[in-house]
C-alpha cells in the first residue's frame, strides 16, 4: 500500500461513526390515576431524561419528568395551583420549564428544578397571566409570554433580572409569544403580529425583534416559529402557503424561508416543531383527514416518516400501530420524543434513539484532503 492510500485508509477511520447501539423505541408510562394520554415536549441531551404533560382524570393535567432509572414522576404545583404542564427541559434534563393553572384561570410560568422544586416566574408589569415555553440549554434563561389586559408580550427570564419584555413587530395587534431560545440564551424566536399578519420573528439584545417573513398566500402573512437551533442560526416552525393550511420551514439568515413539504401520504399540512444543536435534523408531524404523521427531516434525506426511518435502522415496533407526532429532538439529533398509537391507546409517549450518522461534511472534507495529498505526491 502506496503512502496516499495509507493516509485514506487511515482519514476513513476517523470519519466514519462508531454506533453505539441499534435503534430503539421505549414507551413512557402516564402518571397513574389517568387515562392514559400523555405528551412529552422536551428531551435532554444524552435521552436519560424527557419532560410533558400527562392527563390526570382527577386534577386535569400534571407535569411530568421521565428518566431511565425513576420512570415517570409528576413535579407537582405551585401554590393554588392544580394544572400543570412542562414545555421544555435543560440540556441536562434537570430543569423543566412549562405553566401551572387553577381550575378557574390563573396561568403562571414557572421553573422546576432537581435541587429548589418548583417556582413561579411571575407576570409583566399588569399582567395577570404568563407562559413559559423554552430554557436555554443550562437553564438560566427562560423564554414565554405574559398575558395583559392590552395584549401579550413574550418575555425573557433570568434570575438576576427578572422578566423582561421583549416587545412586538410594528403595525400590528399587542401581540408576541416566545417559543424558544438558543443554547446561549441570546437569541428568541417565536410569532408576532405585524402590519401584513401574524408573522414568525427572531429577536437579538442588538438587532431587537426581526420579522422573517411567510410563503405566499392569499391571506397576508401567517407564519409561526416554534424553535431555534443552539447556535441561534436556524429557526423553525411552520407559514401558510398557496397549496397548504401550514408547512413547516427551515429559516436561515443566508437562505431565508425553506420550505420542508410534506409526507406523501399525509398532504395537507406540515408542522415543524423541534431541531438539533445546528438544525440538520428535524422533527414534527404531517397532517391528512384528521391523522397525523410523525416525521424525521434531515438535510441529506429530506422528510420521511418516523416509523420508516426507525424500521430500516432496525427497531422493533411491535404494539406501535403509528407514531402521531415527534414534538422534540436532542441537541446531538439521536433521541427523539413524541407520542403514537401504541397497544390501543391513542396518546402513549415514547423516546427513539436513532443510530449516529457521519456528519454532513465529514465524507467531503475526506475527500478533499485525499486530493490534496494525491496533488501533493504528483509535483
Amino acid at each position: 500500500m502506496n503512502r496516499a492510500a495509507s493516509l485514506v485508509a487511515n482519514l476513513s477511520l476517523l470519519v466514519l461513526p462508531t454506533v453505539t447501539s441499534a435503534a430503539s423505541i421505549i414507551p413512557i408510562d402516564s402518571l397513574p390515576s389517568g387515562n392514559g394520554y400523555s405528551t412529552p415536549h422536551g428531551v435532554s441531551n444524552d435521552g436519560t431524561a424527557v419532560v410533558g404533560s400527562s392527563n390526570r382524570s382527577a386534577i386535569g393535567y400534571e407535569a411530568f419528568r421521565w428518566t431511565k432509572d425513576k420512570g415517570t414522576v409528576g413535579l407537582g404545583f405551585l401554590v393554588g395551583k392544580n394544572r400543570i404542564d412542562a414545555f421544555g427541559t435543560s440540556e441536562n434534563g434537570s430543569i423543566a420549564v412549562g405553566w401551572s393553572s387553577s381550575s378557574s384561570g390563573g396561568y403562571e410560568a414557572f421553573r422546576w428544578s432537581e435541587h429548589s422544586g418548583m417556582t413561579g416566574l411571575g407576570f409583566l408589569a399588569q399582567g395577570v397571566a404568563s407562559y413559559a415555553h423554552g430554557v436555554s440549554s443550562n437553564g438560566e434563561v427562560i423564554v414565554g409570554f405574559s398575558e395583559s389586559t392590552n395584549g401579550k408580550e413574550a418575555f425573557s427570564w433570568t434570575e438576576a433580572g427578572g422578566m423582561i419584555g421583549l416587545g412586538d413587530l410594528q403595525g400590528g395587534t399587542v401581540y408576541s409569544e416566545a417559543t424558544g431560545v438558543s443554547g446561549d440564551g441570546s437569541v428568541v424566536v417565536g410569532s408576532s403580529d405585524s402590519s401584513n399578519g401574524t408573522e414568525a420573528f427572531r429577536w437579538t439584545a442588538s438587532q431587537g425583534m426581526i420579522g422573517l417573513g411567510a410563503f405566499p398566500n392569499e391571506d397576508g402573512l401567517r407564519s409561526t416559529a416554534t424553535g431555534v437551533s443552539k447556535n441561534g442560526q436556524v429557526v423553525i416552525g411552520y407559514s401558510r402557503s398557496e397549496t397548504s393550511s401550514s408547512e413547516a420551514f427551515r429559516w436561515t439568515e443566508w437562505e431565508g424561508l425553506v420550505a420542508l413539504g410534506t409526507l406523501p401520504n399525509w398532504p395537507s399540512s406540515s408542522y415543524a416543531l423541534g431541531t438539533s444543536h445546528d438544525g440538520s435534523a428535524i422533527v414534527g408531524m404531517s397532517f391528512y383527514e384528521s391523522t397525523n404523521q410523525a416525521f424525521l427531516w434531515t438535510k441529506g434525506s429530506g422528510m420521511r416518516s418516523l416509523e420508516d426511518v426507525l424500521r430500516e435502522q432496525g427497531t422493533d415496533l411491535t404494539g406501535w400501530s403509528a407514531l402521531r407526532e415527534a414534538t422534540a429532538i436532542s441537541s446531538n439529533g439521536r433521541f427523539v420524543v413524541g407520542f403514537g398509537s401504541y397497544n390501543g391507546q391513542e396518546s402513549k409517549a415514547f423516546i427513539a434513539e436513532l443510530e449516529a450518522v457521519p456528519e454532513p461534511m465529514s465524507l467531503a472534507a475526506l475527500a478533499l484532503g485525499v486530493a490534496v495529498v494525491v496533488r501533493r505526491r504528483r509535483r
